[in-house]
């Protein structure tokens, strides 16, 4: 739902089977020229033209282990199958020193390109030292969104749950009665959807607020020069007989 609230002009659909629910895409949307997938790397079964490896800075894919006892839904040697790799969540003084040293451990493949991204906060003028937010995150890591709240306040507290969790009634209760002692109640876009299948929304009225996050690529004009050529690219051999 969030991103069809960003983008509701943009076909959107939802299924367990990449390939069933492309197949379906092409059905309703007879012109359809691009799709977008989200989380398809696992999914062998579909051929991609052209994949982008996401991979968090402080737990790299080579360090990881397949689920349950790490995050990886794939193997490593996987990573063969992406054109481009992205480090994900980088600090703000990361340096060229400590990107050649992820460089040189991944040992990427000559077509496979490498970039770099960090997290940006939107700011939110309201927010002080002498300000008490609560923090409410669904995510499967809130340290780096409660580090950045309490950098600017202090006396700000998280109220954490486990990643794609669904607020029951309990979990209303609990942030409630947190939210009591709280000037504010902040929480990401991701977060918010979920709230919106509850009426948490409108008991928080305007104490509520949606923290903005965006990620920032170094290099992003090389990026959209990767992507723009491989459209453009795939468009020009979909036209000929």
């Amino acid at each position: 739902m969030q991103i069809h609230r960003k983008f509701p002009d943009v076909a959107l659909a939802v299924c367990e089977s990449r390939v069933r629910g492309v197949k379906q895409l092409q059905r309703m949307v007879p012109d359809l020229q691009v799709v977008i997938l989200d989380d398809a790397m696992q999914h062998r079964s579909l051929r991609c033209g052209l994949t982008i490896m996401l991979t968090a800075q402080n737990n790299l894919y080579i360090d990881d282990h397949l689920l349950p006892v790490g995050r990886l839904r794939d193997l490593p040697k996987r990573n063969l199958a992406a054109q481009a790799v992205i480090i994900t969540k980088c600090p703000e003084n990361f340096k060229p020193i400590d990107k050649r040293v992820i460089d040189n451990r991944l040992h990427l493949a000559a077509f496979q390109q490498l970039y770099f991204s960090k997290t940006v906060y939107g700011e939110e003028s309201f927010l002080s030292k002498d300000t008490k937010p609560l923090v409410v995150s669904g995510t499967a890591n809130p340290k780096e969104l409660f580090a950045h709240v309490k950098q600017r306040c202090p006396k700000a507290q998280l109220l954490a749950f486990r990643d794609h969790h669904r607020f029951d009634r309990k979990d209303l209760v609990q942030i409630e009665t947190a939210a009591a002692k709280c000037d504010y109640v902040l929480t990401t876009e991701k977060d918010y959807e979920r709230m919106l299948l509850t009426d948490l929304p409108q008991r928080l009225g305007e104490k509520l607020h949606v923290l903005p996050i965006q990620a920032e690529v170094d290099n992003i004009e090389a990026l959209d020069k990767q992507i723009t050529s491989y459209l453009n690219e795939h468009l020009r051999n979909s036209k000929k007989p």
